[in-house]
């Protein structure tokens, strides 16, 4: 789903949609989340069209990492956030 979680994290991601998902183990590996997140965002264009949604995750977390690519989000930049590294991604807007 989408937040605005207002995270102090530089670059700030003020104005921007905040993207998330998580599913219970028994369900990882299935395409859920894709199918899931790839709903939402068709949801998002029509509900907020000049909106970047960014999403941070962890730089093991390759599941996610694929699920954020295979959704139409790029590498934005690598950061900390809570004193660990993250990734940040993005998608929308200019």
């Amino acid at each position: 789903g989408f937040a605005d979680f207002a995270r102090e994290v530089t670059p700030s991601l003020a104005g921007m949609l905040e993207a998330g998902w998580v599913l219970a183990p028994a369900a990882q590996g299935c395409g859920y989340a894709t199918e899931a997140m790839g709903a939402a965002l068709a949801w998002a264009a029509g509900a907020f069209p000049a909106r970047r949604i960014a999403a941070l995750i962890a730089p093991g977390n390759r599941a996610s990492i694929r699920v954020a690519e295979k959704t139409g989000f790029t590498l934005w930049c690598k950061a900390s956030y809570a004193a660990a590294p993250t990734l940040i991604f993005r998608r929308g807007g200019e």
